[in-house]
């Protein structure tokens, strides 16, 4: 097994292990009536449904971890979307996106209620699973903007191997 080939299966274990705990966390909350009171009960079953959802997108990563891992181009594919789609997170006034599968690092600088840059430039860490999303909900006064470096280090590591394993493939194909 070439380094590339060790690099992507790392990132691709990473992905499904994240997407494992997080659907099971969102099961638990659908389960123990946690996630409901969460989402504020509407009595109409919207909170369920999004717990749903976000359980399906957890799915969705667990399984495109485990197509990378076997090396298929879907997976390794959806695995480099997946950290993309990681590599930011905020909270904004009308806006709020943070969300990763496996491990979050990284930096992230407060911002006052001007969005002046305050004194706190502040380090995160988390191991699991995690999503939050929030579209003109509840006005915060503790506004961020933040990077998670693990998931940039994973996009430009799965770039390099994508291209090492294509270049690869094509010198086999053209010694058979």
């Amino acid at each position: 097994m070439n380094q590339h080939n060790r690099i992507t299966r790392f990132f691709a274990a990473v992905l499904a292990i994240g997407g494992i705990v997080g659907f099971a966390n969102n099961a638990w909350m659908l389960y123990s009536g946690f996630g409901v009171v969460y989402f504020r009960p509407d009595g109409n079953g919207i909170s369920e449904f999004l717990l749903i959802c976000v359980a399906g997108l957890f799915v969705w990563a667990g399984v495109a971890g485990a197509l990378a891992w076997q090396g298929t181009p879907y997976g390794r594919r959806w695995v480099l979307i997946f950290f993309a789609s990681q590599i930011p997170f905020f909270n904004l006034p009308a806006l709020k996106f943070w969300w990763s599968t496996g491990a979050a690092i990284g930096p992230f600088i407060t911002l006052g209620a001007d969005f002046r840059p305050t004194a706190n430039l502040l380090f995160y860490w988390h191991l699991g699973a995690e999503l939050f999303v929030r579209l003109f909900g509840r006005v915060t006064e503790q506004y961020f903007i933040g990077l998670n470096l693990f998931a940039v280090l994973a996009v430009i590591l799965l770039v390099r191997a994508g291209r090492r394993f294509r270049q690869v493939r094509v010198e086999v194909e053209e010694v058979f």
